[in-house]
């Protein structure tokens, strides 16, 4: 499973610049000095002086997926993951899962017709989950309508191993066709460290593409980082969900960061050869400094069929150690339809 590793200045002795150096994942003989605001970042220091004897076992967040399923069931939930991994248990630690799935409903022409299957509530090792950020898909065909949906949420858990659950409002029209959200679920958990303040999502945005032909879907974000501080303290997690019919898998699937490629790190497999559900996502702790950067998600469909990649869902998320605002995100925002 892909992973940032943890890079820590020593416990106790000596510590020296070449340590915090290495705490902060710079290039070596970089030069640093005790005012600098990352090493303060790293220290956890928002003001005032710092010396040495506060940088004992200091380290930047860091994380990685440590589990990741699927489930194409059709079912109205509630949807239980059990026996999942959650990683090393520490006190710092956060349990991020990022779910995928997509509703199919009949008679897809009546835009009327259409609510949303928004999740309810979720809970992780039976800790009640914060939505970190959700999206939602919509095309229509002649005869039925397939919507692409995606939602991250978070909590504090203890253990090693525990179950994931959501529930839904099940509310959109039903004439016998409608398949609710339990079709073509996918599950991915990440395990974040060194997350201390209670709500760690200092920005999260979305974006959504809808279409019903073949092609690259280059979904631009821009996400406006604070840069009252440096951002060394902080994660950016992409993720993109794609829902396909009549083909392949979706292929070329990466990302861009100001124009740089970045190849996703985990992909989640699809529930179905001809009909399913494929997410990606991408974690780094390179955050760029500027005031405003982008980021794009590219996905080619994955065959030349009339009707292959349907709906398309990107969602951009910033965590951070020492947050400088807070986003809220609800679990069930309004629906809106093109």
């Amino acid at each position: 499973m892909p992973s940032i590793t943890k890079v820590s200045t020593p416990s106790s002795g000596a510590i020296s610049f070449a340590d915090l150096n290495a705490a902060l994942r710079n290039t070596a003989g970089t030069e640093v000095s005790l005012g600098d605001g990352d090493v303060k970042s790293l220290l956890g220091v928002s003001s005032g002086s710092v010396d040495m004897n506060s940088a004992y076992g200091a380290f930047l967040p860091y994380g990685e997926v440590v589990y990741s399923t699927s489930n194409g069931t059709n079912t109205n939930g509630p949807y239980t993951f059990t026996n999942c991994d959650f990683g090393t248990d520490t006190d710092d630690r956060i349990i991020l899962c990022v779910v995928t799935y997509y509703a199919l409903y009949g008679n897809a022409d009546s835009s009327s017709n259409y609510s949303l299957d928004t999740i309810a509530s979720a809970t992780i090792g039976g800790v009640s989950a914060t939505c970190a950020g959700r999206m939602d898909g919509y095309t229509v065909s002649s005869s039925t309508g397939h919507r692409q949906q995606m939602c991250v949420f978070y909590a504090r858990p203890t253990g090693t191993i525990g179950s994931v659950v959501y529930s839904v409002n099940n509310v959109g029209w039903d004439n016998g066709l409608s398949y609710r959200a339990g079709h073509g679920r996918t599950l991915t958990i990440y395990a974040l460290y060194g997350l201390n303040n209670t709500n760690p999502i200092e920005y999260s945005t979305h974006t959504q593409k809808t279409d019903g032909t073949d092609g690259t879907y280059n979904l631009q974000i821009t996400l406006s980082p604070d840069t009252s501080d440096n951002q060394k303290d902080k994660l950016l997690l992409l993720l993109t969900g794609r829902h396909y019919i009549d083909g392949s898998p979706p292929t070329d699937n990466y990302f861009y960061i100001n124009s740089s490629t970045k190849t996703s790190d985990w992909q989640e497999p699809s529930t179905g050869s001809i009909e399913g559900q494929g997410t990606l996502g991408y974690l780094t702790y390179d955050v760029p400094t500027t005031s405003t950067f982008t980021a794009n998600s590219v996905t080619t469909d994955g065959s030349t069929s009339s009707v292959d990649l349907e709906t398309t869902c990107f969602i951009g998320i910033i965590l951070a150690k020492n947050p400088s605002s807070t986003q809220t995100v609800s679990f069930a925002p309004s629906a809106t339809y093109s």
